[in-house]
């Protein structure tokens, strides 16, 4: 098992002409993954990889507008799924965006529904909504079935 420390995040700016080969791979099984047709992933969006031995074992795609931070795409090889290091993507997007003078009150990294047009059963791809300050997260109560009436 390896330690959230072993993956180093970088933006995808800063990677070598060898290690963009190795994101470029990723990006593919993660579409074959998904089944899908087409690339799923903004071209405008910014990308963050995780390197193991400067070796590209994982990429999140994100993109900021007035309304909510939304990450297109979080993905990982499959044996490094469990070691946590999905959070600490998640920690690398928000100290990104805060040294880019982007504040957010709070952060809630949901999964993505299919109105997204992503397979609900697909793990992972997530996103991000920005809640005003003061504002809690509201928890419905459990949606009771109503009873059929019957003409």
């Amino acid at each position: 098992m390896l330690s959230k420390s072993a993956i180093r995040i970088v933006p995808k700016e800063e990677l070598t002409a060898r290690q963009e080969l190795g994101l470029d791979e990723l990006m593919e099984q993660f579409h074959s993954e998904l089944k899908a047709r087409k690339p799923l992933i903004p071209a405008q969006t910014a990308c963050l990889v995780g390197l193991v031995n400067n070796e590209p074992v994982g990429f999140v795609s994100f993109g900021v507008n007035s309304k909510e931070l939304k990450v297109w795409a979080a993905y990982l090889r499959p044996g490094y799924r469990n070691t946590g290091a999905l959070q600490g993507f998640k920690i690398a997007i928000v100290r990104k965006l805060a040294s880019q003078g982007e504040t957010f009150h709070k952060v809630r990294w949901t999964r993505a529904t299919n109105r997204q047009r992503v397979p609900q059963r697909n793990s992972n791809v997530y996103c991000f909504s920005r809640l005003p300050s003061g504002m809690q997260e509201k928890t419905l109560p459990p949606r009771r079935k109503q009873p059929r009436s019957h003409p």
